[in-house]
């Protein structure tokens, strides 16, 4: 017996397990979907299986497609209906008093804080109300997107080379997400 929680090659037991994350295109990954029409031309989505084996997720590869004879689109849209997502002010993200305001920004990511970034997909509409005349994602990780006011964050090239040396420093090759903002005007 495996130790698989689920019969991953069986499409109708891994089905309710799909879930989507952001990832540069950049790297080396299958393309499943651009993220361009959601305004980020260098990310993809990518749909994996959440929980093939306790707190562990298995990439779905194009050959897993063919093999529960599927397509692409229907396991992307499957997997972006199951994948949820939160979005917080930093404060309550790093756990402070109501009080510190942190400029008014939030992070968007999921109650795992694992492959969260997507939610700035999920979310747009939500970030869109809570920024009605515009904002800057950070690309903080695969795991969370940073949102900032596009009305107090007017200088792109400092947050990219922000986001450069943060990068270098404290994330992961393999969970960097990004290397520049993306700026939404309303």
């Amino acid at each position: 017996m495996n130790n698989y929680a689920i019969d991953f090659t069986k499409y109708d037991e891994a089905k309710s397990k799909l879930k989507a994350r952001l990832y540069n295109e950049s790297k080396d990954a299958e393309v499943f979907r651009s993220a361009e029409q959601y305004g980020f031309n260098d990310l993809i989505i990518i749909p994996y299986i959440d929980e093939i084996v306790p707190n562990g997720s298995a990439k779905v590869t194009k050959q897993l497609l063919d093999i529960w004879d599927v397509t692409e689109d229907e396991v992307i849209d499957i997997a972006m209906s199951n994948t949820t997502y939160e979005m917080m002010s930093m404060a309550e993200a790093l756990r402070l008093p109501d009080c510190m305001d942190m400029g008014g920004m939030h992070v968007v990511t999921n109650e795992r804080k694992s492959f969260g970034a997507i939610g700035v997909i999920l979310g747009a509409d939500e970030i869109k109300a809570k920024f009605p005349n515009g904002y800057v994602v950070i690309p903080s990780s695969i795991h969370e997107v940073i949102i900032l006011n596009g009305e107090e964050a007017d200088d792109d090239n400092f947050i990219t080379s922000m986001i450069g040396d943060i990068n270098g420093a404290m994330v992961a090759e393999e969970e960097r997400l990004g290397s520049h903002c993306y700026r939404f005007v309303a």
